[in-house]
């Protein structure tokens, strides 16, 4: 699937236009629209001189015009909500201009239109399940869905080795259901591996890929049906990079996981050895 969230960069991507038609519609988008202030003296919700005010106010500030109005109480939120929604009713869209434009013929613009939205029909669904998962909670909308658009859904049946120890660790994983086996290979050489941990809904592994060029350090095996999400290990550090804020809570989730895995493996570990001791105890009485 083709990750683009916006019908230009789609075109694009398929050789159907240019990025310059795209910015030449674009252009003409804007044109075709009535600026915010412009709607509000049209529905009479504000005078000249209170445009005059706000514009005067808006040129020693980084607000917008809508956000200072709402602020000094020139409009109020239903009003404002009204003209946000005229002016998107007025928006034409970019592939409607590219026709006019002859840039791309009609019957081709409604075929691609109408893949794009089960594309993003798609990503919706992703980002429903993205919203389950503990580790992405505190990521605001915008960052939910750029998640979203680099995401990889992943369903497995029972007994499929999804991660070999000493593998290339290319992607990360988080449950969204079923549930998994981790085992590390018997340094004695046998074939009995040495189990670690179960995974199940709303934990991730394979955090270990976004430090450099890591190896895999254990097996994991599906223990029942799975529905997993991957993101590549390109992918997910751009996100982090492209979004700080949310990045922050990431890491420290993934470091409160990492300190219960480590916890809960010591615990197996300390109850693998303590059977083998009661084992070879037993073997030596009964010799």
């Amino acid at each position: 699937m083709d990750r683009k969230l916006f019908f230009g960069e789609y075109l694009i991507a398929r050789g159907l236009v240019t990025e310059q038609d795209v910015l030449e519609a674009l252009a003409e988008q804007k044109r075709l629209i009535q600026s915010f202030e412009k709607m509000a003296l049209e529905y009479g919700f504000l005078s000249m001189k209170q445009v005059f005010s706000i514009l005067t106010r808006q040129a020693a500030s980084d607000l917008s015009f809508e956000q200072i109005a709402l602020r000094d109480n020139y409009l109020d939120q239903e009003q404002s909500h009204l003209i946000q929604t005229s002016i998107q009713k007025q928006r034409r869209g970019v592939g409607d201009i590219l026709v006019d434009q002859g840039k791309l013929t009609a019957s081709a613009m409604q075929a691609h239109l109408k893949q794009f939205h089960d594309e993003i029909e798609g990503f919706d669904r992703i980002e429903a399940l993205l919203k389950r998962i503990d580790l992405f909670k505190h990521l605001d909308a915008a960052a939910l869905r750029t998640l979203g658009s680099i995401a990889i859904c992943q369903e497995h049946d029972p007994g499929y080795a999804l991660v070999r120890e000493g593998e290339h660790a290319d992607s990360l994983f988080t449950v969204v259901s079923g549930q998994l086996r981790v085992t590390k290979n018997n340094p004695n050489g046998t074939d009995e591996p040495i189990h670690l941990c179960n995974l199940g809904p709303n934990e991730f592994f394979g955090e270990a890929c976004l430090f450099g060029n890591a190896r895999r350090s254990a097996n994991v095996i599906t223990e029942s049906r799975v529905l997993l999400i991957a993101f590549k290990r390109g992918d997910f550090v751009r996100f982090l990079r492209d979004h700080p804020i949310g990045s922050q809570s990431l890491f420290i989730h993934m470091i409160d996981g990492l300190l219960n895995k480590l916890e809960s493996t010591s615990l197996e570990l300390s109850q693998e050895r303590s059977e083998r001791s009661n084992v070879a105890i037993v073997a030596e009485t009964t010799g």
